[in-house]
């Protein structure tokens, strides 16, 4: 049996050295506190009867309870559940397994018991194909509930009803908190997940690892404003469809947080990625992001605290808002917000506002797209905009404090600063600088380019074409590999994001409005492929431009 539980050892869950055969029994490992039993779901029925010769889930999570006990069950029931060698001989269940080939469905009768906190947690996992847990029919109010700080979900569909899972956590310090590993949550009609944690100077957890949410109002919905608590959160290739918010995050007084985002994929019809501070929380953050694709009106808002500082990473995101829509609104004026936005496309508004730390806040190689984009920052904090480019764009500033534009491009766009913020442009092509905008060394041609994925979404059978948008004088060539989940970063402009040796340039040099076109095989199996396109751009002699620029690229997994 897999003992991954979202990337947590858990000495308290799993003996060290189980096997990965589904229904094979365990080896004996060094004597644990109370990781028990496992049983296997057998019964297509969420409740059945006890007796029948068929385990059914809620069963199972009686046993895990303690609210039902083995003796009670038949003869072909007790054969369902395997002792773990070395773990004392309490029955107490603390993994559950379901076999999606042979229980493909389990149609939930009637609101399943909550799966209870206790010392050695559960691990509720499907195996050879994933299950469905079936929460459509009439009556039934709840999804999963889970008050308990350790439980780990594998390999499930949980389909309809008002929520897939709805998790309260006290302090989850020494346990696995809440995990998911490929969990797929569908039509639910509140929400697909809801960890809620509130006990003050606790801990709190939340891994997602490969999971989808499909059709849900709110896909995830992360709400810890106890005061003082420590957080882990973690969403790593996750993907949202048809949602109105596909994620939410409240932030409570004091502690510290950190937030990682890699590889999601969120289309919503109101906001996708929104990080909340309700009366102005002040906990410390740190946010990681790598490869965010967001389709949503609001495609992310992150607030930020004037106490509590917020540290915030974000590379290759690519955030269309559509027309009239906000792409980013990061901090807000006097907020202590610092750190990195880099390699990023942002189509629609902009909003970047800091001023009350005294690390930069740096924001490098972008490119922003028909909005306004509005920079806002304080005296004692610096706010630098470093070798973007701006399309069809407004460049305005806000706040007490100068920003900095440094070798940037701006075509079809305007900029306006304020007496109190000027807009202190250096070494950029920047025709006709408005109000209170101080150009030096200007660049009298477009030096920067772009870099474009048409269709937006690319699958099997069809074609890709990697289309770049380049001024006169410069040259690109292309390079398309896998995505490399956790690239090695060189310094700028060399941050490449394949995986090293996975990686191949693609034939042609490409100039102006060329691309390259991309013929996918129909094959079924390249479905779900991580895929990143990049280019290499330099300038014909005599161009006043960077000697080598790496616009933007582009994350997509075929469909």
């Amino acid at each position: 049996m897999c003992t991954w539980l979202g990337g947590l050892a858990l000495a308290s869950l799993a003996p060290s050295g189980a096997g990965s055969e589904p229904g094979a029994t365990p080896p004996a490992g060094p004597p644990a506190a109370a990781f028990h039993a496992v049983a296997e779901v057998t019964d297509a029925r969420s409740h059945g009867l006890v007796g029948d010769g068929l385990l059914s889930l809620n069963e199972a999570i009686q046993l895990h309870n303690g609210t039902l006990q083995y003796a009670q069950l038949s003869p072909g029931e007790q054969a369902t559940i395997q002792l773990i060698p070395g773990t004392g001989t309490a029955l107490s269940i603390a993994w559950v397994d379901i076999d999606g080939s042979s229980v493909p469905t389990i149609t939930i009768e009637r609101d399943l018991d909550p799966i209870l906190d206790t010392p050695y947690g559960l691990l509720l996992r499907g195996f050879n194909e994933a299950p469905v847990l079936d929460f459509s029919g009439p009556g039934i109010q709840h999804g999963l509930r889970i008050p308990a700080n350790s439980v780990a979900l594998q390999d499930l569909v949980l389909v309809g009803g008002p929520y897939g899972a709805d998790v309260v956590q006290t302090d989850v310090a020494g346990q696995a908190g809440f995990t998911m590993q490929r969990v797929r949550c569908e039509g639910q009609s509140q929400f697909g997940v809801r960890v809620t944690a509130t006990t003050a100077f606790g801990v709190g957890r939340w891994i997602a690892g490969d999971c989808v949410f499909v059709n849900c109002p709110v896909a995830m919905d992360w709400r810890e404003t106890g005061a003082f608590r420590t957080t882990i959160v973690e969403l790593l290739g996750v993907e949202v469809v048809g949602a109105q918010t596909a994620c939410r995050l409240e932030l409570g007084s004091g502690g510290t947080g950190r937030y990682t985002f890699d590889r999601l994929d969120f289309t919503a019809s109101i906001a996708g990625l929104v990080l909340q501070r309700p009366n102005g929380a002040d906990r410390v953050a740190l946010i990681e992001s790598t490869f965010a694709r967001i389709r949503a009106p609001l495609g992310a808002g992150i607030a930020a605290a004037q106490t509590g500082g917020t540290f915030a990473t974000l590379r290759m995101w690519d955030v269309r808002a559509g027309s009239g829509g906000t792409a980013l609104q990061l901090g807000t004026p006097g907020a202590a917000l610092y750190g990195d936005l880099e390699d990023s496309t942002l189509v629609g508004d902009v909003q970047v506002a800091c001023g009350g730390s005294t690390s930069p806040l740096a924001l490098t190689n972008l490119r922003c797209r028909g909005g306004t984009v509005t920079l806002a920052t304080s005296p004692q904090q610096s706010l630098s905009v470093r070798d973007s480019r701006f399309d069809q764009c407004t460049v305005a500033t806000a706040g007490t404090g100068p920003v900095l534009l440094q070798g940037c491009c701006l075509l079809a766009s305007a900029t306006v600063g304020t007496g109190a913020a000027p807009l202190q442009a250096t070494a950029c092509h920047l025709p006709n600088p408005g109000a209170h905008v101080l150009a030096s060394g200007g660049l009298p041609l477009p030096q920067l380019g772009s870099l474009e994925l048409v269709p937006d979404v690319v699958h099997v059978g069809s074609s890709a074409t990697f289309q770049a948008d380049l001024p006169p004088g410069l040259f690109g060539f292309l390079v398309l590999g896998f995505t490399d989940p956790a690239p090695a970063l060189l310094p700028q402009p060399f941050h490449l994001y394949t995986r090293p040796g996975l990686a191949f340039t693609l034939p042609g040099i490409y100039r102006l409005q060329q691309g390259y076109v991309w013929s996918i095989p129909n094959v079924p199996t390249f479905v779900g492929f991580d895929f990143t396109v990049q280019m290499a751009a330099l300038p014909d002699p005599g161009l006043a431009a960077p000697a080598v620029q790496v616009p933007p690229g582009r994350r997509f997994v075929l469909r």
